[in-house]
């Protein structure tokens, strides 16, 4: 393969090198590839449009969870929500859920499309870290929106999901003021 036909872009997360969102087109094929490498896990969630989502190599699917009161809730943090007027929709999924924990990120992301989470939101998202996940969250059965339900990359907020759960997260932050 000639390797001036794809370009590779890879973002670092955390000063640590933990994270890297790798996006691979190659034009001739009218393919694209997206990928989330935890480098200190060894683990690549990779998914290209209707090839499916692959953990490792292995095909991997969100869990089917449709109810808020079973589901693990990820999250990069505690604080981040209420500086950006997130704070009662969060507070209410933190009452609502089974559990939670801050796995920040793209690994939140990722744990959710390998089925080991049911959701992640991140209330602050750049462009960059978003860039593989809508793929990503199709291609494993699941949903990758912004607090609106639009499956976006730009809206600077991001949730994953499965698709019965995702009516239930939409009304919590329906309520938002």
């Amino acid at each position: 393969m000639d390797t001036g036909s794809h370009r590779w872009n890879s973002f670092v997360h955390s000063r640590h090198t933990i994270l890297h969102h790798i996006d691979r087109r190659f034009a001739e094929w009218g393919t694209q590839d997206r990928a989330i490498y935890a480098a200190a896990l060894d683990e690549m969630c990779e998914a290209a449009e209707g090839r499916g989502a692959r953990l490792n190599g292995t095909r991997c699917t969100v869990r089917s969870c449709s109810s808020l009161k079973k589901a693990s809730f990820l999250s990069t943090d505690v604080t981040t929500p209420a500086t950006v007027d997130y704070d009662e929709p969060f507070a209410e999924l933190l009452a609502k859920t089974a559990m939670h924990r801050t796995w920040g990120d793209a690994y939140g992301h990722l744990m959710v499309a390998t089925g080991r989470a049911d959701l992640m939101f991140d209330p602050i998202l750049n462009i960059w870290d978003a860039a593989p996940l809508l793929t990503i969250m199709r291609e494993a059965g699941g949903v990758f929106c912004d607090t609106e339900g639009n499956e976006t990359i730009q809206s600077g907020n991001g949730i994953s999901c499965s698709h019965d759960l995702l009516p239930k997260v939409l009304e919590v932050f329906s309520k938002k003021k």
